[in-house]
């Protein structure tokens, strides 16, 4: 269990906040000054090191571990799945709502079309479905039976779904990678509102793609910029647990793509548009740049309250 912890520290945003590594918060992780797979690691081992007294503790740390890889490798395989373990294509949940890569997928199906996605979703493609927008129907077009389906979605893989007598669900599921999707089949199950089979292709950004060395730093260094802004404020306001919501961000100096797709979950989260735009655009700097204003207005709010306050205190 504790290798199993220390590996999977490697990514830390696939780490269970409120389980067992619920200690990173008083580790100051992730409001630490650099967020490093180091500072996950060096948590996992101080919880196993320390004496345990009674054989009840032991067990208690074991339990709580053993749920904490379980956790974080359901997040491992939702947010980072190798290639080989993706079908070519998926059944297709097509909604106006962008939605990007980490986000939390809370759905209740009703349709028929959708009724038939989940059960499929459930029992022939590995608990997975695509997830794709309708956001500025820069889509497939009507000449392919496709209507105002998007170019551009995510692939969702479902934690927990609870079917009803009727067959509708509540499922709730982790937006994974990005796709683009490249082919596309029509069920004619439900003429009126038919189900679309997508085929598609992992996409990237051009700095992680294709970028030179020189843009893989500038997105570097302005992702490592973001992060220190985001530090700023968990300092003034130390409340402010976004890890328990959002999960623990990814490392800003190791991998800013993805890093900048968790800042546009939260700083989005009302912003059909903007968020539409993280998730076709291409560019991880203008992602950043995009929502740095927000980020900024964050600041400054929680700035200029602190500041209010301590003189209220003071009066």
């Amino acid at each position: 269990l504790y290798r199993s912890l220390l590996r999977l520290a490697r990514h830390p945003e696939v780490l269970p906040p409120e389980i067992a590594i619920k200690k990173l918060a008083d580790a100051g992780f992730p409001k630490n000054s650099v967020v490093t797979t180091d500072v996950a690691c060096d948590v996992i081992r101080d919880a196993f090191a320390k004496e345990k007294d009674t054989v009840l503790e032991v067990s208690s740390l074991v339990s709580e571990a053993f749920n904490a890889v379980k956790e974080a490798r359901q997040r491992e395989v939702a947010l980072h799945p190798s290639d080989d373990s993706l079908s070519s294509a998926y059944p297709a949940f097509v909604y106006s709502k962008p939605e990007v890569w980490s986000s939390s997928i809370v759905l209740h199906l009703f349709e028929p079309r959708y009724k038939v996605l989940i059960k499929q979703a459930m029992e022939e493609y590995d608990r997975r479905f695509l997830y794709v927008c309708t956001h500025g129907h820069a889509g497939l077009g009507d000449s392919e039976g496709a209507g105002l389906i998007g170019r551009y979605g995510v692939i969702v893989t479902v934690d927990e779904c609870m079917f009803q007598d009727d067959g509708r669900a509540y499922l709730r599921g982790v937006a994974g990678p990005r796709v683009q999707v490249t082919s596309h089949e029509r069920s004619e199950m439900h003429q009126d509102y038919p189900l679309h089979y997508l085929g598609f292709e992992r996409v990237l950004d051009t700095e992680t793609a294709e970028g030179s060395e020189e843009d893989h730093l500038v997105a570097k260094e302005l992702a490592v910029e973001h992060e220190r802004l985001l530090h700023s404020i968990y300092d003034i306001f130390p409340r402010l647990r976004l890890e328990v919501e959002l999960g623990i961000p990814p490392s800003a100096e190791r991998d800013p793509e993805l890093f900048s797709f968790w800042l546009a979950r939260w700083l989005q989260v009302n912003d059909n548009e903007g968020r539409g735009q993280s998730l076709t655009g291409r560019n991880t700097v203008h992602r950043l740049r995009s929502v740095e204003p927000m980020l900024r207005k964050v600041l400054d709010t929680l700035t200029a309250k602190a500041q209010y306050d301590d003189e209220k205190d003071r009066r």
